[in-house]
Formats: structure tokens, C-alpha cells, sequence
């Protein structure tokens, strides 16, 4: 199905997503597929969404949560986006029984985005089940318009009437939506080939401007001659009356929407003709495949594994790149100014990141998490570039510092070597450069001059490129706040004080190299009065927010924090081994380049017992939340290979049940809870 109108079944399009989501629950028990649909993918499409569902069968009693009230409610507002009764009808089964439809549920189904000219063509490919019932099915929900508009095509079926349009054989069901690129026609004109272009820079003639030489002379201002000017006496003029009738001013109220332009019913069909002939031919280059090779011939999509996930997305970087830039991707003018030069430099360095450049994300349900999977993939050029920046090791030193008992709320964590950034940044430019004729190489000189100045080894023993950032807990401390008050004449003044606030814990820690270097940046905090030494580390307060922040250099770490104790006293030893991060946060930080670790109870019970936490009614929500959800972790591997690996986990507290069926019973408990318990 096509549609670019927001028709009663161009909604479908709306459902399409949740379709292929939803579509798991109606699932029957599978053991034996096959993966069809994917053949019909073109290996140019920038994004692919990778539904199976038999992974799923094997892991969740659909049947069961297909009972759930939630469930029953998401079916009748999808079943409502229907225009009549016949597509209500075919909505519901949609997502209640889609085998009732013709669909074959047993194989993964794809939805995948390609860019074609000037739009987008949004494509569906599910497996045909039973043909005879799918035609029946859809001459019921189209009525008489069904034989109407049929066409019979070379190996397959299409149905279109210019708005939408379905398209099946023996094997799949194709549904198709058209995007237009936003502005693309006021952007281009058609060439002789059909195709489109940027239209042709205007040229300006060069003028030769003459400036007439100053004499000095003062020139009259007018050329009339100057006459006595005669005041006539003010009389009194009689207007004469007008016989329009008075009538009462009418204004309409301003209801804020946006009135739509006045459309050319001429133009507007045209246009309309011209999207059903691309669609129709869309439509036949993905029923016979005419393609250059389907998207399982890509050697990174097949490392990629899509099929051991539940779900899987596949975006191809440089053509997701080239669709948010149309200019470029039509074809630009030829160069003839600075700007033109300096877009195409820009579009240079577009294609040597993500020329090549693949990123896969595979999600599981597993017992006691959702757990997705992320693989970037990179070109041949950007390999040097990623191995260099991520040759790291962790600080150990760090964890001395960091607390990991049972009040930790999370931490950030990021490593990358900046002595090798700079190194093989400088090269990707220098490569670039040669490559680009419109600079010559008075560019690529000037920069390499100027990479005399840009010492990689000075920067890197000044900072080497890692950062933890750490909550590890609360404390109540003094804070210098304002205050309002009435002076005796009732006037409102501005008062300084003191108060007791609880307040998060918050540390950073960096390395660096020379701490002569650093003292240097701390010397200038000194003196223009932004630090002030106090022993063995330093302060500074937070402007408008009266927290005192400490900042102190030790054996190789800088230090910066709000927790006065930790400086005065814990500088040499730190915490204790027993209340530091655990082993698993140990070993997270250790194999990876990044992480992020976010406790959710431990966060959210402290935003519940906060000031008018109670008022707003938030708690119960809470209590809801932290019953079934532990935490969030994300990743991404110090390992570089061909492609670089990452993990982002959504854990839950029932280690033993499957996560999707932990998330619906859970959404049901929090629709029955918004709907005052009452069951459906």
C-alpha cells in the first residue's frame, strides 16, 4: 500500500511499525522458515528493519498477552484510524490474526527506506500465506474499487488508484509509501532525461562603476526655483456624507491552526500523476527484483547476523548522510566561488567518515533483559583512525575514588587516545586536501605548517583523553543561597545566606601527564580569582547556584568534585577496597572505550522523596517503575577490528521472565492504574 495522503487507509502507514511489532503477538507456533522477504530488498536501501518472529514463539506465550486489557486497548485505537467499516475490520485482524489476511507469519518481514531521485520510497515486504485469501480480503476492504483499479502485471498483481497502492505475488506482499524530500521541487528542474538537477547559477554581468571627482563645490539640492510661499486662510470644509451603510465588523477568532494554501487543482493532479507513474514503477522494480543485488550480498550486512535477533536495524551511513543533503547528492553547479569550494572540502570529508560506513542494532528479549547489540562498520580509510583513538587502557587508579555501594545513582565513562586523534586526524585532512584540485597545494602546505604548532605529544602529556564522571550518592551540605525579605517599609531586599541542602555527590576524574603543565592552567584559575588554594586542593563556587566545587591534581589524576571529604582526607588512600564499584563495574570500564551506568530505583526513589514529590502524586508511578526496572548499562569495546562493538542493556529485577513479558504486564498494570483499576 502507497499513500501520501493522510487518507483513512493512508493511516495504514502510521500502523506499519507498529504492525511489524505487534504482529510477534499473533504468532503461532513455528519450527521450520525460510528468509524470503530479504531477496526483495535492494542492496542500496539506507535503512532495513528486520522483524522475526519465531525467535520470540519460542521465548513468550503470545496467547497470553494477547488477553491483557493494555493490548486490547492498543488493537480498538488501531482498529479506530480506520475510515469505514471495512478497514476497521481489516485493521483489527492486522494485529489480532494476520494469517486471516494471507500473511505467512513463520518468516521475518522487512521494512526498509531507499532514496530514489528526489524522494523516498518507504517499503513493507511480508510473506504471502495464502494468496486466494489475501485477494479476498482485499477486494472486501476496497469494495467495488477493487476490479476497478487491478491491473495485471508481468509475474505479479498491482492495485493502485493514484492514492495508494498494493502490490503481491506467490511469495510477498509489497507496501509502499513515497516521500517527497522537503523543498526538492522548488530546488530542482527536470532535465531532458526525466531526471533532475540544480538549476543554473545566474551569471552577473561586471559593471565598470565611474565616480564623478569631488570639487568641492556645494550642489543646489533641487532644480526649481526658489518662489514666496502664500498661506492660504484655514477654512472650514464640509466633508460630504457617503450612503454606504453602516455594517457591523465581523472578525473570526484567531483559533491559532495554520490555514492551508489555495492548491491548483491543474497542478495538484499533475504532480499526483507523476507520483502514481513512480510509484508503479517503483513498485516493479522491487516485484522483479530488477535491482543491482539484494541487501544480503553486502558482506557487513551478512556479518551482521540479522536473523539472531527478535528485531534488527540496519542504516548505511553515507547514503542517510547524502538523503539530508539533496543539494549535493542532485549534483552541484560547477565550482566557480569560494563557497562551492569549501561545500565540496565539506562533502569530502562527509564521504571519508561515512562512505562504507554501516551500523547495525540487533534487540533480544532475554530473561531479565532487553539487550540490543550495536556494530558499527567502517571503510578501509577509517580503519587507521579508529584502531589509533581507541588504543586505550583504564585509569585503575580512579576506582579509589569512586564509591559503588548500594546509593550509587550511576556514572559516565568515556577513553580515547588523543595523541593518536590528533596524529591520524591530521592525516585523513592531508589526504583530503590532495584530493581536492580546487585547493592545490597551498592549503595542504599551510596546514602542514600549521601542524608544526599542533604538538599531538605536548597535548597528550597534557591531557590523555579519558573522563569518569560519577553520582555515587547524596549528601547534605551548607550552600550560599539567596533569600527574599520585607525591610521595615514593606520593600522586598535581596538577602546572602547559608543553608543546609541535599544535594547530589558529584566527581570527575581525568589523567594527565605533566603536572608542571597543569599547574600552569591552575595558576591562571589563582590569579584571576576562580580558584583559591586551600592546602593541598582548591575551590570555586558555581555561579547563581552557591555549591562550592574542589579541585585538586594527585599522582596523575585531576580531581574534581563537591564532596569536600574526599579531598581533604582521601586523597592518598580513597575509599576503602570493600566500599568501591564492584567487580562487574570494574571489568566494564576495563574492556571498553565508553560506558554509561544509570541505577534506576536508586535515582527515582530519591526524586520521590523530594520537595512537592508527594503533592504531584508521582510516588505510586515510582514505586511501580523500580518494582520491575534495575538499570540501564551501555557500552562500546575498546577492540577495533573491522567494525567496532557495543551493548546497550535495559535490566529488569525478575531475572527469571522473559523481558517482553515482564514490559506488557507492566504496561497493563500502568494502563489499569491511569484508568482507576477498572478491567476492560
Amino acid at each position: 500500500m502507497i499513500s501520501t495522503k493522510k487518507t483513512g487507509s493512508g493511516t495504514a502507514f502510521s500502523g506499519v511499525l507498529l504492525f511489524s511489532f505487534l504482529l510477534l503477538l499473533a504468532t503461532p507456533s513455528a519450527t521450520l522458515w525460510g528468509q524470503t522477504t530479504a531477496k526483495y530488498v535492494p542492496s542500496n536501501a539506507f535503512f532495513v528493519l528486520t522483524t522475526h518472529l519465531q525467535n520470540l514463539d519460542k521465548k513468550v506465550d503470545f496467547a497470553a498477552l494477547q488477553q491483557l486489557d493494555v493490548y486490547h486497548e492498543m488493537v480498538k485505537k488501531y482498529r479506530s484510524t480506520g475510515s469505514n467499516e471495512n478497514e476497521e475490520a481489516y485493521f483489527e485482524d492486522m494485529l489480532r490474526t494476520p494469517s486471516q489476511l494471507g500473511f505467512d507469519v513463520l518468516e521475518p518481514s522487512n521494512f526498509f527506506a531507499c532514496k530514489e531521485g528526489i524522494g523516498t520510497f518507504l517499503t513493507f515486504v511480508g510473506k504471502m500465506g495464502n494468496r486466494l485469501t489475501y485477494e479476498n480480503r482485499l477486494q472486501q476492504l476496497k469494495g467495488e474499487d477493487y476490479l476497478l483499479n487491478l491491473q495485471q502485471k508481468d509475474g505479479y498483481n498491482l492495485w493502485t488508484n493514484g492514492k495508494e497502492a498494493y502490490a503481491w505475488n506467490d511469495e510477498v506482499i509489497v507496501n509502499i509509501w513515497y516521500v517527497k524530500l522537503p523543498g526538492a521541487t522548488d530546488s530542482f528542474i527536470t532535465n531532458d532525461d526525466g531526471g533532475y538537477e540544480a538549476p543554473p547559477e545566474y551569471e552577473w554581468e561586471e559593471i565598470d562603476t565611474v565616480y564623478e571627482e569631488d570639487t568641492g563645490e556645494v550642489q543646489p539640492e533641487y532644480g526649481w526655483e526658489e518662489a514666496d510661499t502664500v498661506y492660504q486662510e484655514d477654512t472650514e470644509v464640509v466633508q460630504p456624507e457617503y450612503g454606504w451603510e453602516e455594517a457591523d465588523t465581523v472578525y473570526e477568532e484567531d483559533t491559532g491552526e495554520v490555514q492551508p494554501e489555495e492548491s491548483d487543482p491543474a497542478l495538484d493532479g499533475e504532480q499526483e500523476w507523476q507520483q502514481t507513474i513512480a510509484v508503479e514503477e517503483w513498485a516493479a522494480k522491487i516485484m522483479t527484483r530488477s535491482f543491482l543485488q539484494p541487501i544480503s550480498a553486502n558482506a557487513a550486512f551478512q556479518a551482521a547476523a540479522p536473523l539472531s535477533f527478535d528485531f534488527h536495524a540496519w542504516m548505511d551511513y553515507g547514503t542517510l548522510m547524502d538523503y539530508f543533503n539533496p543539494q549535493q547528492s542532485m549534483g552541484m553547479a560547477a565550482m566557480n566561488s569560494e563557497q562551492q569550494k569549501i561545500m565540496a572540502m565539506m562533502q569530502g570529508f562527509m564521504e571519508i567518515f561515512y562512505a562504507d560506513t554501516y551500523l547495525s542494532m540487533g534487540l533480544n528479549f532475554e530473561n531479565g533483559k532487553m539487550a540490543v547489540q550495536s556494530e558499527m562498520f567502517f571503510n578501509e580509510e577509517m580503519k587507521p583512525f579508529y584502531k589509533g583513538v581507541y588504543d586505550v587502557k583504564f585509569n585503575r587508579k580512579f576506582l579509589r575514588y569512586v564509591k559503588g555501594d548500594d546509593k550509587l545513582f550511576g556514572y559516565y565513562y568515556m577513553n580515547f587516545n588523543l595523541k593518536n586523534a590528533i596524529h591520524e586526524g591530521k592525516d585523513l585532512v592531508y589526504k583530503l586536501l590532495d584530493a581536492t584540485p580546487a585547493y592545490g597545494n597551498l592549503a595542504s602546505d599551510a596546514l602542514k605548517i600549521l601542524g608544526i604548532f599542533i604538538d599531538e605529544d605536548a597535548i597528550a602529556n597534557l591531557l590523555k583523553g579519558d573522563l569518569l564522571l560519577a553520582v555515587p550518592g547524596m549528601q547534605t551540605t551548607l550552600v550560599n543561597t539567596k533569600i527574599y525579605d520585607m525591610d521595615e517599609e514593606f520593600n522586598t531586599v535581596e538577602k546572602d545566606t547559608v543553608m543546609l541542602k541535599t544535594i547530589p555527590i558529584v566527581t570527575a576524574l581525568l589523567s594527565y601527564g605533566s603536572e608542571k603543565d597543569m599547574m600552569k592552567f591552575v595558576n591562571l584559575g589563582v590569579h584571576s580569582k576562580v580558584l583559591k588554594p586551600q592546602g593541598r586542593y582548591y575551590t570555586m563556587t558555581i555561579p547563581n547556584a552557591g555549591i562550592e566545587m574542589y579541585l585538586a591534581l594527585h599522582n596523575g589524576i585531576l580531581l574534581l568534585t563537591n564532596d569536600r571529604e574526599l579531598v581533604q582526607n582521601r586523597l592518598d588512600s580513597g575509599y576503602p577496597r570493600s566500599q568501591r564499584l564492584s567487580k562487574k563495574h570494574r571489568k566494564t570500564l576495563c574492556d571498553n572505550a565508553s560506558a554509561i551506568y544509570w541505577d534506576i530505583p536508586n535515582t527515582l526513589h530519591e526524586v520521590a522523596s523530594g520537595e512537592g514529590a508527594a503533592a504531584s502524586g508521582i510516588e505510586p508511578y515510582v514505586n511501580m517503575v523500580t518494582q520491575e526496572f534495575e538499570s540501564i548499562s551501555i557500552t562500546a569495546s575498546r577492540k577495533v577490528g573491522s567494525s567496532i562493538k557495543g551493548t546497550m542493556n535495559f535490566n529488569f529485577a525478575n531475572k527469571d521472565s522473559n523481558s517482553l513479558q515482564v514490559l506488557f504486564h507492566f504496561l497493563n498494570d500502568l494502563f489499569l492504574d491511569m484508568q482507576g483499576g477498572a478491567k476492560m
